[in-house]
């Protein structure tokens, strides 16, 4: 199989031979096998692009005819694979490329080291609750009114997450996962809990909470870095 190759790149057994572009696989056999197959198809939803063709002979008065089909993928699904296997790629990308950076939070004098994002805004919102702030206040800075969730009532952890198991519909959700639920929030006669899911804006977000509650004295650092990212003076 070597030597089919090289003769085939025009090439000999010193040259370092590289592929541009993407690499394509194609096997051929008489059948194949489920483990095989479904190796493949794993393959395929890690961003290869293998394919395999069962090529079976058959006799027909002397003369051999070759019977060539393609199982994987199949014909008439192939550009639906081939958009899920992009996408399914672009997605992998963005998790990738997702920033994990963690910071060094002061509020009032007070320094918590090395928070990730959703820890850095579950402090920033407790201390502009604890602060005399509104949720209004609140919401004014935040991305969109669902980071912080309104529920009527004064409720406990555990109330807490009864109220988010229904979705509205009578389905449970189990909704309760995409908030901080063991730290609600009191305001008047309602609760309120935060969002655990932050991303590209949070900076945007806390600099605001930082503009709009000059009294916290907010600062924020990269962690391991003296560079200020934001603050109350920004």
């Amino acid at each position: 199989a070597r030597s089919g190759l090289l003769n085939f790149l025009d090439r000999d057994e010193s040259d370092v031979i590289e592929l541009d572009g993407d690499v394509r696989i194609v096997l051929a056999s008489a059948d194949f096998s489920r483990e095989l197959t479904t190796s493949v198809l794993w393959l395929n939803d890690c961003g290869l692009d293998v394919r395999c063709v069962r090529m079976r002979p058959h006799d027909n008065g002397g003369k051999t005819l070759l019977d060539v089909q393609q199982i994987i993928p199949l014909p008439e699904t192939a550009d639906y694979q081939i958009r899920i296997r992009e996408r399914k790629q672009s997605e992998r990308k963005a998790a990738t490329n997702r920033d994990y950076s963690k910071f060094d939070v002061t509020i009032g004098g007070t320094t918590d080291l090395k928070q990730n994002k959703r820890q850095m805004m579950r402090l920033l919102v407790s201390a502009a609750f604890e602060g005399g702030g509104t949720p209004q206040q609140i919401w004014d800075c935040l991305p969109f009114r669902g980071s912080l969730l309104e529920l009527d009532g004064l409720l406990d952890a555990n109330q807490v997450k009864e109220r988010l198991m229904d979705d509205g519909k009578g389905k449970a959700t189990q909704k309760f996962g995409r908030y901080f639920c063991e730290n609600p929030f009191e305001h008047e006669d309602n609760t309120y809990v935060l969002s655990n899911q932050w991303g590209a804006d949070t900076l945007e977000t806390a600099n605001k909470l930082a503009s709009k509650f000059p009294e916290l004295k907010i600062e924020i650092r990269k962690a391991g870095t003296d560079d200020q990212s934001l603050g109350s003076d920004d």
